[in-house]
């Protein structure tokens, strides 16, 4: 699928090597490379997945601002957990200055239109 460009093929590589499945060592520049590949191609996983390698400083220097933006981007794509991480580095300051009602607001939207809110209703 790589080879073909397929950009799942990179989200799926990078996961392989984000947890060095199979015969694949851990290798996070390995994991960062595909994707970037695939995040550049605009795909919500790959941003999300890069996000918080730069949140967390695995394979990359910590970056919040650059997390921040993946994950803006990603939730504009519908990603539930960046759309989570978004609200989060609203409330903390990560990469955005504090705001506890855009956090509240983020929150509010997850909890309703999130995959689990008809639990939460």
């Amino acid at each position: 699928a790589v080879e073909q460009g397929e950009v799942q093929g990179h989200v799926g590589l990078g996961y392989v090597h984000y947890y060095g499945l199979g015969q694949h060592k851990q290798d996070y520049e390995k994991a960062l490379e595909h994707y970037m590949v695939a995040a550049r191609k605009g795909d919500a996983m790959a941003m999300f997945n890069v996000g918080e390698m730069y949140r967390t400083g695995e394979g990359v220097e910590k970056n919040h601002t650059q997390s921040f933006a993946l994950f803006r981007a990603a939730a504009s794509q519908g990603h539930f957990k960046a759309l989570y991480m978004t609200a989060l580095s609203s409330w903390f300051g990560w990469g955005t200055p504090k705001s506890c009602p855009d956090a509240a607001y983020l929150l509010k939207t997850v909890a309703e239109r999130g995959p689990w809110g008809g639990v939460l209703r």
